[in-house]
């Protein structure tokens, strides 16, 4: 009669058997001579306690190291006959106050057959227990409390039959349960790989065939043809035994010859065949890679290399090899950077396909660059006990790894994530006791893990929701507490920012976000920022990497905008603070650098003392940073000129040369004329080549405000329009606009270096330069500008502009200016609509517009329906006024935007519209 199996019962008084286990691994420091001591020692004490089943499987496990496999059976059913749950002590002792209890469910046989987590748990606040499962037997009527189990059987074919009985019993089981699909386990025999991986695109893997002795023994007598029994192999083959691992018994086989003298000293009545595939590199040696996935994230554990094919870690001479251990340990650092991103979409979809939240690859690169898959499974042997002298590097790896495993656990525990790992803790007398640092920096990583999936999470899922909606009252809330005189637990502050702050945006993310100028951010810009933070560097000045990545920032902007070699620049806020910068230039080129001590007064009496004051010029639509930055450099804002624009909004050339004659027969100075790349109100783009040359015949400083306009000049198709701008005394822009770095990142080049250095440099005793060392480097920024701290925003630039490319974010902004000319098309076509100015770029200004009202009614009508559509959550339009007409403007920056969202913005738009003034009529 088949036994019908059930879960076993909690049982919280149960009490497993202790035993040591592979920890014995580390602590015996393992050679013949003392396992060999060892085994007698335990034997010892069976013979003392012969009903102690931890003892008996510890030795069990000691002549399994030994490869001595008849006693090692011996020994473990002596102890599975007494026990079948046991709790691992490990090298120090199991832990007194376990913060989690897993289950390791295993079955009996050496230990390649199941998951060794002893290896990942030792030395841990984590109680490891184990319940074997044995073919043939019902399972146990009773296991330990757990909070996690994890099925750690790993496929062969003795454990098909414990894993098929499994299946129907995991759904059901008391505890949440990791890799809880024996139907996947299963498929991960040597030809259920080649099935399915079979198609991956960048993956290749070894067709394989399970066959029997005989079929070996006929084709090495000649009896049949390699092609008729393996149909698409060709000698030379692979063959191994059924159901050994770690290379046993795997040999090439070239031709029947050497097949028959295979099978003379391999007894096995099944055998693996698989096609031979060379892999070695251009230098003639072998790599296999080591991969274990923890929740779809690859990470490197080994890299063996060999002159032989067959390479095994162990054998490969890594230990005796210096430049082998050099290449392993760059591999390790480098692997989420380079191995990791060349097989970014194999290794993808190669985690879909096996499905397991935790699994080894076994794995190589082709001489095409492909990868190659040897082996998958979940017991491969991952471990932190190689000598800490010969492989240093190591232990930062396996500790990445640990760490990922621990916060696996945590999730499927639902615990808030706190462990503590071996060689992480600083000695009491290391920690300062006023440190800022975490207390505990394995918590605070895994709280830092799950920051980082919300915020990432957050950016995945930026068009879901509402694109703006009111403050919520929560907020509000916790924004009215009291000084903080005490701290609060990081998790706590963290999951505040997670859960208060982050569903509170803005919504410049969203790509129905149409209100303002306001750039998207980029992953990628995310992370970069985290990145500066990490630094803390103070840019203003000396010698550092953050320095020198500005500068380079700083020379590719100049090739972008046609500025000349030797041209000077500097990261700042935005294009308001680059305004008022060019704004100090320009008085500095103008007043001489007297101004800097004497003041503007006394250096206008100096320069020009029967003068009636300084001037400058822009046209009427200029940003209003422009007139605050007159305010600022003490101009005063009626010294700014601002010019009618033409019908085209721009500022027209004549107008600019009339004002500039009629200031001088008055007996004005003209210093400066600000053109626009990109007005405020309708993206239009001045004649800047024409501005330029009356700059340089009047002898007058010439700025442009370029604030996002200036970066069409990426795109071939809108570059024509901003001729001129290489001419430019001083350009001010954004990075955080359209080329989406996240906030803040303005912009300013200036073309004469000298009056740019000589309007802000200064340098007391406490900021003195050196040739070299830390103080190095001079300039240093602080020269350029008027702040000494300054953040390391080149970093963010940066990584966007590499990351994406210039082609990539030109497209976006051909995209953006293509959705504007749709959108304006369809204005034209509603009757119900009225476009109110030209479309040059990607700014498209409005009004709905129903019959019957007049011009101060629907202005009303229009600001009230901006209000209504931001509320709406649906879309976000802000308001302007166009030649004193009330507009909705449409400012379409969102690199996610398609013109799907532009329909259904301008759909809602008139809903609202014509609800609004139905409700009007019928009051």
């Amino acid at each position: 009669m088949a036994t019908i199996d059930v879960i076993p019962r909690i049982d919280p008084d149960l009490v497993p058997s202790r035993m040591v286990g592979f920890g014995l691994f580390s602590d015996l420091g393992i050679n013949g001579a003392n396992v060999e001591i060892s085994i007698k020692r335990l034997q010892t004490e069976a013979e003392l306690d012969p009903d102690e089943p931890g003892i008996l499987l510890d030795v069990s496990l000691l002549y399994q190291m030994s490869l001595r496999s008849s006693e090692e059976e011996v020994w473990q059913n002596r102890a599975l006959k007494l026990q079948r749950a046991f709790r691992l002590s490990g090298t120090k002792g199991a832990p007194q106050n376990p913060r989690l209890r897993v289950l390791s469910l295993v079955t009996s046989g050496d230990y390649l057959r199941n998951i060794p987590l002893e290896f990942i748990l030792d030395n841990t606040d984590v109680e490891l227990n184990l319940l074997y499962l044995l073919p043939g037997m019902s399972f146990p009527e009773v296991m330990p409390d757990h909070d996690v189990a994890i099925l750690s059987i790993s496929e062969s074919d003795k454990n098909i039959e414990i894993l098929q009985r499994l299946s129907p019993l995991l759904p059901s089981w008391p505890r949440p349960v990791m890799n809880s699909s024996p139907s996947k386990i299963m498929q991960l025999s040597r030809n259920g790989t080649f099935a399915l991986l079979k198609g991956i695109s960048g993956l290749v893997t070894a067709p394989v065939q399970q066959v029997t002795r005989q079929m070996l023994v006929d084709l090495g007598e000649g009896h049949i043809e390699i092609s008729t029994a393996f149909p698409g192999m060709n000698w030379p083959i692979l063959v191994r035994p059924l159901g050994t691992h770690g290379g046993r018994g795997c040999e090439k086989v070239d031709d029947s010859l050497t097949l028959n003298s295979y099978l003379n000293t391999h007894a096995s009545p099944q055998f693996y065949v698989t096609s031979f595939i060379d892999y070695r590199s251009k230098d003639g040696q072998h790599r296999k890679y080591r991969i274990v996935f923890i929740e779809g994230r690859p990470f490197i554990c080994h890299l063996g290399i060999s002159k032989d094919w067959l390479v095994t870690y162990f054998k490969s001479g890594m230990s005796l090899s210096p430049a082998k251990r050099s290449e392993e340990a760059r591999v390790m650092k480098t692997f989420d950077q380079d191995f990791a991103i060349r097989h970014q979409q194999a290794l993808s979809d190669l985690h879909t396909q096996v499905g397991l939240d935790y699994y080894g690859v076994d794995c190589s690169e082709t001489p095409t660059g492909e990868l190659l898959v040897f082996e998958i499974d979940v017991a491969m042997l991952i471990h932190a006990h190689d000598p800490i002298e010969i492989y240093p590097y190591k232990q930062i790896q396996m500790r990445k790894i640990f760490e990922a495993f621990h916060r696996m656990l945590d999730r499927f525990a639902g615990l808030i994530p706190h462990h503590t790992l071996p060689h992480s803790e600083l000695s009491k007398s290391e920690k300062s006791e006023t440190s800022l640092d975490p207390r505990d920096w394995k918590k605070f990583r895994s709280i830092a893990h799950q920051v980082l999936d919300a915020s990432l999470d957050h950016i995945e899922s930026a068009r879901e929701g509402s694109v703006w909606k009111p403050v919520s009252n929560e907020l509000q809330s916790a924004m009215e507490r009291p000084l903080p005189w005490e701290g609060v637990p990081t998790e706590k502050v963290l999951q505040e920012l997670i859960d208060l702050v982050l569903p509170n945006r803005l919504g410049n993310t969203h790509p129905r976000f149409f209100g303002w100028a306001h750039g998207a951010g980029t992953a990628g810009g995310a992370l970069a920022e985290l990145v500066a933070a990490t630094l803390n560097a103070n840019v203003g000045g000396r010698d550092h990497g953050a320095v020198r990545i500005e500068r380079q920032v700083l020379r590719w902007t100049r090739e972008i905008m046609g500025f000349p070699e030797g041209s000077s620049g500097l990261l700042v806020t935005g294009t308001s603070m680059a305004n008022l910068i060019g704004f100090l230039i320009a008085r500095t080129a103008i007043l001489g650098v007297e101004t800097r001590t004497e003041g503007v007064i006394a250096a206008m009496n100096i320069r020009f003392p029967h003068s009636k004051g300084l001037t400058a010029y822009a046209s009427s639509g200029v940003h209003v940073s422009v007139k605050k930055a007159m305010e600022t450099v003490g101009m005063g804002s009626l010294s700014l000129r601002l010019l009618p624009a033409d019908l085209n909004h721009q500022l027209p050339p004549a107008v600019l040369e009339e004002a500039i004659a009629a200031d001088r027969a008055a007996g004005f100075v003209p210093f400066l004329i600000v053109g626009t790349a990109g007005s405020v109100d309708v993206g239009a783009i001045d004649d800047l080549a024409a501005i330029g040359e009356i700059a340089r015949r009047e002898k007058i400083w010439f700025h442009v405000d370029g604030a996002f306009g200036a970066l069409a000049i990426l795109s071939p198709l809108h570059r024509p329009a901003l001729a001129g701008i290489e001419s430019a005394d001083s350009l001010a822009f954004d990075f955080h606009k359209w080329a989406h770095v996240p906030y803040d990142a303005g912009c300013i080049l200036v073309r004469d270096e000298k009056i740019h250095r000589a309007t802000f440099a200064m340098e007391p005793s406490y900021l003195t330069r050196a040739e070299r060392g830390t103080a190095g480097g001079s300039p240093w920024f602080c020269d350029y500008g008027p702040e000494l701290s300054r953040g390391a925003r080149a970093i963010k630039i940066w990584t966007t502009l590499t990351e994406q490319g210039l082609t990539r974010i030109a497209q976006a902004i051909e995209a953006n200016c293509r959705a504007a000319a749709a959108l304006a098309t369809r204005i034209k076509e509603e009757p119900e609509l009225e476009l109110l100015a030209p479309v040059p770029l990607n700014i498209v200004c409005f009004r709905h517009r129903p019959t019957g009202l007049e011009e101060t009614a629907l202005d009303h009508h229009n600001l009230e329906l901006a209000c209504d559509l931001q509320e709406s959550g649906t879309a976000v339009l802000s308001t302007t006024r166009i030649n004193g007409k009330l507009a909705l403007r449409a400012a379409i920056l969102n690199h996610r935007t398609t013109e799907v969202d532009i329909q259904i913005m301008l759909d809602k738009v008139l809903s609202i519209g014509r609800g609004y003034y139905k409700l009007r009529v019928e009051n």
